[in-house]
């Protein structure tokens, strides 16, 4: 498997679930969290950001330990943030 590459950014957090979101903020993520936060990071070789079904794949040959690992840096990013301003709708 290619190493995997994640890179948090702010204009990505407007994709996250709104549950997603709050279970980051509030310290209380389970496993699905955890891989569906994590998709929304994942980049190929080039930095462009994968299709949401590709990027399960990849995140789901993780080791349990691995995905933790690479949420608890994604989480302390998010947790440094502040919450995204609202959007039209």
């Amino acid at each position: 498997m290619a190493e995997l590459k994640i890179v948090f950014t702010e204009d990505r957090v407007p994709q996250l679930e709104v549950d997603t979101w709050l279970a980051i903020r509030e310290g209380s993520v389970d496993v699905r969290a955890a891989r569906d936060l994590t998709i929304v990071f994942v980049v190929d070789e080039s930095g462009a950001y994968l299709p949401e079904e590709e990027a399960k794949k990849v995140v789901g040959r993780l080791k349990i330990s691995q995905l933790f690992e690479i949420f608890g840096e994604i989480s302390k990013a998010a947790q440094d943030d502040a919450i995204p301003p609202a959007t039209g709708g």
